[in-house]
C-alpha cells in the first residue's frame, strides 16, 4: 500500500470535531467537540474565544511534545503522516487530547506535566497514551512525508 498510494484524510470533512492544525501537523478538538466530550465549555472559562483558542493550542502542544518525547525527529515525522492518513486514529488522538484538556480545566494538575521529569505520574494521562496505537515508531512513513509536507 505505501509504495502505490499514500492518502491523506480530507479535514475539512470533520471541521465540527476537529481543525488540522499545519503547524503542529496535529489535530486541535473543536471547542464544541471539547463540550461533548467532557461537558467543559471552554469558551466560558476565558474572556474571548481567542484566547480559549490559544490556550486550546497550548494544551495540544504539550500534549503532542509529550507523545513524541521518546521519538526520533523520522519517527515524528512518520507518525504526523500516520496520523493524517486515518481519521480512526485521529479521533483516537483527540481523545488523548482530552485528557490535557480535562487536566488543565478541572484537575488544576496542568503544571505538573513539565515536573514530572521523564515519568507519568499522572495515570489518566498514561491510560490515554498507552491504549493509543501511537506509541510504535513509525519513521517508515517518514519517506513519504516530504511529498506531503505543506499539504497537511
Amino acid at each position: 500500500m505505501l509504495e502505490n498510494e499514500v492518502v491523506v484524510v480530507n479535514f475539512e470533512e470533520y471541521s465540527g470535531d476537529f481543525k488540522w492544525d499545519k503547524r503542529l501537523h496535529f489535530p486541535i478538538p473543536t471547542a464544541e467537540y471539547i463540550l461533548n466530550r467532557t461537558d467543559i465549555d471552554i469558551n466560558e472559562r476565558h474572556d474571548t474565544s481567542t484566547s480559549a483558542e490559544n490556550t486550546l493550542v497550548a494544551i495540544v502542544r504539550t500534549a503532542k511534545n509529550y507523545m513524541f518525547k521518546n521519538k526520533t525527529r523520522l519517527d515524528k515525522l512518520g507518525t504526523e503522516l500516520y496520523i493524517a492518513m486515518s481519521i480512526e486514529v485521529i479521533y483516537e488522538v483527540l481523545e488523548y487530547i482530552m485528557e490535557f484538556v480535562n487536566i488543565y480545566y478541572t484537575s488544576g494538575s496542568y503544571l505538573d506535566l513539565f515536573n514530572l521529569g521523564g515519568k507519568v505520574s499522572i495515570p489518566a494521562i498514561e491510560y490515554a497514551l498507552n491504549s493509543t496505537n501511537l506509541l510504535p515508531n513509525y519513521s517508515t512513513f517518514s519517506v513519504f512525508y516530504k511529498q506531503y509536507e505543506g499539504q497537511f
